[in-house]
């Protein structure tokens, strides 16, 4: 689903395909997280670790009615995380009510929150300038390195930043 119909991603392409004009490797781009390895190693582990704990998570663990958070949607995240940790600032890691996880990234250029379940995805980006942008679909067909572009660009963007044309999605 997209919010602005506008909008799609069909012609959206990794920055190993933009051509002359974009950076060689996408590393010129998106911060280097690996450069501080001690603090990219314990960020890793507090993720780790808040997935773990998510597992313990029983019945009604919010006061309410909230949802065990499923074994499912916890190898989902583990499985995401990576992709995403690599190129992008670690995201905040939250339990949600319905039994999924949400990863998300805020910055002075928006936000972007990625949800987690065991079998589908929801993922939407909120720039501060430009349109809303929602997808979802099941988590073996979701895109994750259009989604991780996505945010690197809008949230995440360099002094000069590359010029994405954003035509049709197609799952």
């Amino acid at each position: 689903m997209i919010v602005d119909s506008s909008i799609s991603l069909a012609g959206f392409r990794r920055f190993d395909q933009l051509g002359p004009a974009a950076p060689k490797r996408a590393e010129e781009y998106w911060p280097k997280r690996h450069e501080h390895a001690a603090t990219f190693n314990a960020e890793s582990s507090m993720a780790s670790s808040a997935l773990s704990d998510f597992a313990t998570l029983a019945a009604g663990w919010d006061g309410y009615d909230a949802e065990p958070i499923s074994h499912d949607a916890i190898a989902n995240a583990r499985a995401a995380l990576p992709l995403f940790i690599s190129q992008l600032p670690f995201p905040e890691i939250v339990p949600e009510q319905s039994g999924t996880i949400t990863l998300e990234w805020s910055t002075a250029k928006g936000g972007a929150s990625l949800e987690i379940g065991s079998a589908r995805f929801a993922f939407l980006l909120r720039p501060k300038v430009g349109n809303t942008i929602a997808i979802d679909g099941p988590v073996t067909t979701w895109p994750i390195v259009d989604l991780r572009a996505l945010i690197a660009v809008y949230l995440y963007p360099r002094l000069n930043p590359v010029s994405l044309a954003i035509s049709d999605i197609t799952f």
